[in-house]
This record gives C-alpha cells, structure tokens and sequence, in this order.
C-alpha cells in the first residue's frame, strides 16, 4: 500500500493499493542515484493472514518506479529458493551506480538454527 503526506508526515492520504503483494517482512525502497527512479527491494509472495507472518519471506524481487512509487514495474527475482527465507534488508550504492543489497538469508524457512547475513552486488544495468 502507498500513503503520501505534503506536511512532512504531520498528516497522510489514505493507503491505496500499490499493486504490489507482500507478506509481512521488511522492504527497502531507496530512490537510484542521479535519478528520479525509485527502486523497492521486498518478497514478492501472497499476503496469507492464516501464515505465520502472513505469507512467505521469499522470493527476494527488485521492482522501479519511473513515477515516485504511484506505478510500479518488477524487474525480476534476486533470490527465488522457494525453500528459504529472505527478510531485513538494506541497500546502498557505490560511485558508479551499482547496488549492493543485503539480507538476512535461512534455509529452511522459519529455521532460526542458521541464520547468515548475504550480499549481492547488483550491476546498475539492471534498473534500466
């Protein structure tokens, strides 16, 4: 869901339907560099309210918006082990435009016995 605000978050719109579908885990949504194109890291998976955190941590998906987050266009999956779980995530970008996105990452799912801490470097090609 989107929900704007012109008074610096005094006050905010009512959500509407962003078009995209998650359960409840962490997205980063981080505007690209010397653009006005906003890119969103987040799991691409049904909202489930019967699923422990309502729905699946995976896959891990990348979506841009040439629009400030009003439409939004999936560029793909970074991470799609249907066995897994991605959630807590951060980006940030290098000099020359590429990403580097990081994760919490467990196998199997909802297996907190290993839990490991991924990168991915992500070539700024991608958000074209």
């Amino acid at each position: 869901y989107i929900a704007s605000s012109k008074d610096n978050g005094t006050t905010w719109s009512e959500a509407t339907f962003s078009g995209l579908e998650g359960g409840e885990s962490g997205t980063c949504l981080r505007r690209l560099p010397e653009s006005d194109r906003v890119v969103l890291f987040w799991n691409n998976s049904k909202f489930n309210s019967e699923h422990h955190h309502f729905g699946e941590r995976t896959p891990l998906s990348a979506a841009v918006s040439n629009d400030n987050g009003k439409t939004w266009r999936k560029l793909g999956d970074i991470c799609d082990n249907l066995k897994a779980e991605y959630t807590n995530l951060d980006c940030f970008f290098t000099e020359n435009g590429d990403a580097i996105l990081t994760y919490m990452y467990a196998e199997p799912a909802w297996n907190r016995k290993a839990i490991h801490l991924k990168a991915a470097l992500i070539p700024k090609i991608y958000f074209k």
